[in-house]
């Protein structure tokens, strides 16, 4: 049996994360495009699990049908239950190029 395998069962000390969101967008001006989402993420290994909501935000441009750009900010509050009692806060910023290959 493959790690991955029993971790999905519960019997190996890194457990699967588990998380749950919706999202949101709509078109300022086409090509220019708003999102946000709101989430809850939770964490465990070892014992200790990290839970929390999670709020992204950002914006996405369209150069051609194909290209684009986008720019995001997530904030993640996790809290620590278990042995682990700590209040852990994750502040990302990413900023990237995006390929849309398909009609998804």
């Amino acid at each position: 049996m493959t790690e991955a395998s029993r971790s999905y069962q519960g019997t190996s000390p890194h457990a699967a994360p588990v998380a749950a969101s919706a999202l949101s967008s709509f078109d300022i001006i086409p090509p220019l495009k708003l999102f946000g989402e709101v989430g809850y993420v939770r964490l465990t290994a070892h014992g200790d699990t990290l839970d929390g909501p999670e709020f992204l935000v950002g914006a996405a441009f369209s150069f051609t049908k194909y290209i684009g750009a986008f720019a995001d900010y997530r904030i993640s509050h996790l809290d620590g239950n278990g042995e682990n009692q700590s209040k852990d806060r994750l502040y990302d910023a990413r900023v990237g190029v995006r390929l849309n290959l398909g009609a998804f």
